[in-house]
């Protein structure tokens, strides 16, 4: 599959995350992407979709709690005060639009996990 990739496709990554040792690539034929598959460095995957002409069509991040910027974790709190932030999703639509998936860990009567979108835009206002 990866001889299969354009090389504008290859690029985008190459641009956006510099040298990835190993990739792992599929087309997805329902959305005509291609779809790159990566960890950087502690363990971060990356799930992309890129069209054909090299442009994003989606993207999936882990990010760890320590690397979650402060206004997004500022709001997620909101949600639930006094929650353990264990992670992120950042998630990046076709149109450039970024949401944060904040996982949370409370104890209010037992352990329970609850996941808080938040619309990147929202956050910046």
């Amino acid at each position: 599959m990866a001889d299969a990739v354009p090389e504008v496709v290859r690029a985008y990554v190459q641009t956006t995350f510099g040298d990835i040792p190993r990739i792992e690539w599929d087309f997805d034929e329902d959305t005509n992407t291609f779809e790159a598959d990566f960890e950087l460095a502690g363990d971060r995957e990356v799930e992309l979709r890129i069209r054909p002409d090299g442009t994003l069509f989606s993207a999936k991040e882990d990010v760890p709690a320590s690397e979650i910027p402060e206004y997004v974790k500022a709001a997620a709190l909101k949600e639930i005060p006094g929650a353990r932030i264990l992670g992120a999703n950042k998630l990046t639509d076709r149109t450039g639009t970024v949401l944060w998936d904040v996982g949370l860990r409370a104890t209010n009567n037992g352990r329970f996990y609850r996941n808080v979108r938040i619309p990147e835009q929202q956050l910046k206002r």
